[in-house]
């Protein structure tokens, strides 16, 4: 920094030289207004606007008009001494100028001598300039060190953003402008990553007003490179420039290099109201990075459900408000990518710079087969994918899950039933019907649905053709009681009879109403009317008709010498056909002698063996048995 001065703030020291000594005095050069870029007027403004205190104002005036010495050359030492502090002080001082001194070139003239007295008109030019100021600077990148060349966004001031593709090798930076208060000087500048000052990371280099940014791994003349999976983050690089008048000045750049593909990923959203397919948006960032434009990048949207939908289910998607895509199935559960599901295959997209701003509204419609017999619940996972190489490596941007729902479309029907019983025993309700005994006494019928349903307590059930039947006293979830009005829990009639609930009043969950009913059917008691008697000394017969009838009894003479007698029937008559089955008869009657029989085979109480368990049949503990229904009696 040049010394103090009393009068002004900052000064310039000034030497000049001689071919021989001067002589011993003050020779006054004058303001060459004609030859100097800047005027007196502007000079006295100056001088004026700067306060400069008599008599040093009026001094400097008429220096400014030619009048008084602009500068001294000192003949002793041959140095420019302050012509106004010598005239009115008597100082010598060097020569001053302020650092806000008007700018130009300045001429002044005039007359030295040397020793003997030889005069020698001098004119010494005085060009006044400000310390060396970088104000601004471009930023350019390209894809090869030859270009061609784009200009990154920022300033030197602001700083420069630079995106990176990280598939990328190798980017290139260069300049083309570099703005400056005065020229620069040629030459190579280093540039250093900040705070290190040891190794450069890159010159400038200066010929002329062409500017390079050079490489300083690689060297001149190759470019400044990066690579494409360089770290993301602020950088500093500092270095020093200097003007052609020795001038330097700091210079510092800072460059914020960006992941492209993870700043995508955090502009990019996908999102939707009702967090169902009912509506799904993306929104695309306001632009695209001009690296990733440049790139063969394509753009496809990839669909997996968590579980299946059921068969049948069709899918629609509209995007803006288009159909685009009609009654499609899907298989399985994916993934799926979206241009896949055209016939044939949509292209993708090119993911370039109209994608800028972009907003993109789907509406996914799923319809039901109508045979899922409950509400069908899934996730729809949507991700917003690109790539280059033909998604070998892909760029997921946003992903989203979108809640799918299928509606119950199948009607509530009876899964079972049993008419309660305490005097009579329950029964099944089989293939729709109950069967029951004339006289059965029912005290309430349990309706388990195939589901959950919905129905008011109080609703009347109908028997068809007769009127109400009762009312449903109880409801939880699919069970469904009924109780009957008092003097209808007697099967008092036979015959078939249907009973239903109004239409609409039993419905599941999702609103689908029960269509159906329940059939009763009466049956006269089962009446045996008449059946024959057989009796054998072989299992295998011959068989013979015991003498007697159903109605009257039968007569069977016994021979004492034969072991066993075995006995049978084949024909039974009955009011309508038996079913199939093994039933019981017990002993109900017995002549006089009958237990002592027995007791003389050893058939008493507490016996063991055959005869432990011929004591429980004889006492009716255990049962002999016959193809006849008790209660009939043989």
């Amino acid at each position: 920094r040049p010394p103090r001065s009393t009068l002004f703030p900052y000064t310039t020291l000034f030497r000049s030289v001689s071919s021989e000594p001067l002589e011993d005095s003050y020779f006054g050069l004058h303001f060459v207004e004609a030859e100097s870029t800047v005027t007196a007027a502007e000079l006295k403004a100056y001088y004026d606007a700067r306060g400069v205190p008599e008599p040093y104002l009026a001094f400097l005036k008429g220096a400014a008009d030619g009048i008084n010495p602009f500068v001294y050359i000192k003949g002793t030492t041959v140095k420019l001494v302050d012509a106004a502090k010598h005239a009115i002080d008597g100082s010598d001082v060097d020569m001053t100028i302020p650092d806000n001194f008007p700018l130009g070139t300045y001429t002044v003239r005039g007359v030295i001598k040397d020793g003997a007295g030889n005069e020698t008109t001098v004119t010494l030019k005085l060009i006044v300039v400000r310390s060396l100021m970088v104000t601004e600077a471009d930023l350019k990148f390209a894809y090869l060190p030859t270009g061609p060349y784009s200009a990154l966004a920022g300033s030197l001031t602001s700083g420069f953003e630079m995106y990176l593709d990280p598939s990328v090798d190798w980017y290139y930076l260069d300049t083309d402008n570099i703005v400056t208060n005065n020229p620069l000087a040629d030459g190579s500048y280093p540039f250093y990553l900040s705070p290190d000052t040891t190794s450069p990371i890159f010159y400038v280099k200066v010929v002329g007003t062409t500017y390079t940014l050079i490489d300083a791994y690689q060297g001149d003349p190759n470019p400044l490179r990066i690579n494409g999976d360089f770290a993301p983050g602020t950088y500093t690089y500092t270095g020093q420039l200097t003007d052609v008048y020795g001038s330097s000045a700091a210079v510092s750049i800072d460059i914020t290099f960006i992941d492209a593909l993870s700043w995508l990923q955090s502009n990019t959203v996908l999102s939707s109201v009702s967090g169902t397919i009912a509506d799904l948006k993306a929104t695309f960032p306001a632009s695209i990075p001009s690296v990733i434009v440049a790139e063969p990048y394509v753009i496809d949207s990839r669909m997996t459900l968590a579980q299946a939908l059921p068969a049948g289910t069709t899918v629609t998607v509209f995007r803006g408000g288009v159909e685009i895509l009609s009654d499609i199935t899907l298989s399985g559960t994916g993934p799926f990518w979206f241009t896949e599901l055209f016939d044939p295959d949509a292209p993708r997209a090119a993911f370039d710079a109209g994608y800028g701003g972009a907003v993109e509204d789907y509406v996914i419609v799923v319809t039901g087969p109508g045979t899922n017999p409950a509400d069908f619940d899934t996730t729809l996972t949507v991700e917003s994918v690109i790539s280059k190489d033909g998604f070998v490596t892909e760029t997921v941007l946003d992903d989203i899950d979108l809640a799918v729902h299928i509606d119950d479309a199948v009607a509530p029907t009876i899964a079972s039933a049993i008419a309660k019983s305490a005097s009579h025993g329950d029964v099944n309700l089989v293939d729709g019907k109950f069967t029951v005994v004339q006289g059965y006494v029912v005290d309430e019928i349990q309706v388990t649905m195939s589901e959950p349903v919905l129905v008011d307590l109080g609703t009347i059930i109908t028997m068809d053709g007769v009127g109400p039947y009762g009312t449903v006293t109880a409801h939880s979830g699919a069970l469904v009681t009924i109780t009957p009005y008092a003097g209808n829990e007697i099967a008092a009639l036979t015959g078939t009879f249907t009973f239903s609930a109004p239409a609409g009043a039993v419905t599941d969950l999702r609103g689908n109403a029960f269509v159906g009913n329940i059939t009763l059917e009466v049956w006269a008691a089962l009446d045996v009317t008449n059946l024959d008697l057989l009796n054998a000394t072989a299992t295998s017969g011959p068989w013979t008709a015991v003498p007697g009838s159903y109605a009257a009894g039968f007569v069977m003479q016994l021979d004492p010498l034969v072991e066993y007698y075995y006995l049978d029937t084949n024909s039974i008559t009955s009011n309508r056909p038996l079913a199939d089955g093994l039933y019981p008869f017990n002993i109900s009657s017995y002549p006089t002698g009958f237990f002592d029989y027995w007791a003389a085979k050893g058939v008493v109480s507490g016996a063991t063996g055959w005869q432990g368990q011929m004591w429980q049949i004889i006492n009716r503990s255990e049962e002999h048995t016959s193809e006849l229904q008790s209660p009939n009696t043989i």
